[in-house]
């Protein structure tokens, strides 16, 4: 069974593998923060670029146009300064109590002006483990408790390892105009143990078998 997102908002609580932890939606870099611990922000929003720009906050505060709580998800709305009609709209949904997704949801209203757009996440997960070649977009933190993270191999254009267990996932990379959508899904998984090879496959295997959410 799925742990409940509590409070109305911009910062919601939820229970997530055995600690308490708050998204602010209105944040500086929007993402999971641990109450008792400090570990995160996880899952966190950390701006778009494409070939001649980089902004790391355009995904902020600054440019949160709604935000709600709704089937247990909670969904914000971001349309960034300076990126034409370019709208982006995040949503984290707990999987059970301790498996996490992040989805985000590009659209724009213009033809030839948002070019290989990426958007950007990151993960401050402390020490993490070398990735296994076959598996590039799966990142592993050893601690108690384990933490498991993971990008779809389709929507993920690059992944960056930044000082000290800091992760930036640069999505998707596609040009956007008007009528297409894009999609690019995270998930953060907690494990009382350290995973073995077997359980890291079977956990990316469903990660890749799940079919994104109905509606757009």
């Amino acid at each position: 069974m799925a742990s409940l997102w509590t409070e109305n908002g911009p910062a919601y609580g939820l229970s997530w593998g055995d600690l308490r932890w708050t998204l602010d939606v209105d944040a500086t870099i929007p993402g999971l923060l641990c109450d008792e611990a400090t570990i995160g922000p996880l899952l966190a929003l950390d701006g778009l670029s494409s070939p001649d720009r980089d902004e790391p906050r355009s995904l902020s505060g600054g440019s949160l146009i709604r935000h709600e709580c709704r089937f247990n998800r909670v969904e914000a709305l971001y349309q960034p300064s300076g990126w034409h009609s370019l709208r982006v709209r995040a949503t984290w949904t707990p999987r059970d109590v301790n498996i996490l997704d992040l989805e985000l949801q590009l659209q724009a209203d213009t033809v030839d002006e948002i070019m290989a757009v990426q958007a950007h996440v990151t993960s401050s997960c402390g020490v993490l483990l070398p990735s296994d070649p076959s598996r590039p977009s799966v990142t592993i933190r050893e601690g108690s408790p384990n933490y498991l993270e993971m990008s779809h191999p389709d929507d993920t254009a690059r992944i960056e390892v930044i000082g000290s267990g800091k992760i930036r996932y640069g999505l998707l990379g596609y040009d956007l105009e008007r009528g297409v959508v894009l999609r690019a899904r995270l998930r953060g998984i907690w494990l009382a143990n350290r995973p073995e090879v077997a359980e890291i496959s079977r956990q990316y295997q469903l990660f890749l078998d799940e079919p994104l959410p109905l509606g757009t």
